[in-house]
């Protein structure tokens, strides 16, 4: 996954279309298109990831306890697969050029991911199951096509 979402992020790295220079202190700009089709990939290839890695995890906890699967390892499950999923994925879609002409939004949306990923890892499943979290991020993340970038 990272292989893959590293790659698509390397696309057009010499593209003549970036606005600034490797040696500015300014990210370098590139088409909206290109972002977004960057992004995407990322999120896609995350929610499989954290999809697999849920699936095992509740597997796990279903044999460790006899219960069904689902019905014990909920709590257990955002510290150890969605905090760090949110923060992989973070960490991929911030190595993204900015869209040029939307710069400020694209970092407002990663910001807001931020706020999400810090209400999470602060206050666990109570701050994921609850219905105020991601409606911020979506309204940000939907001008690219980003609202279901975070699955829960």
């Amino acid at each position: 996954m990272v292989a893959a979402a590293a790659a698509v992020a390397g696309c057009g790295g010499g593209d003549s279309t970036s606005s600034s220079s490797s040696s500015s202190r300014y990210p370098a700009l590139i088409p909206r298109a290109q972002f977004v089709k960057q992004a995407k990939a990322i999120c896609e290839a995350e929610k499989k990831k954290v999809g697999d890695e849920m699936n095992a995890f509740y597997e796990r906890r279903a044999q460790e306890t006899g219960e069904s699967i689902g019905l014990v390892g909920a709590v257990e499950a955002i510290p150890e697969v969605i905090v760090p999923s949110l923060q992989g994925e973070l960490e991929e879609l911030e190595s993204i050029r900015l869209p040029k002409g939307e710069a400020y939004e694209a970092e407002a949306v990663w910001q807001t991911l931020r706020t999400v990923l810090h209400e999470v890892e602060a206050e666990g499943i109570y701050a994921w199951r609850s219905a105020k979290l991601l409606p911020p991020f979506r309204n940000r993340a939907k001008p690219f096509g980003l609202q279901y970038c975070i699955v829960n």
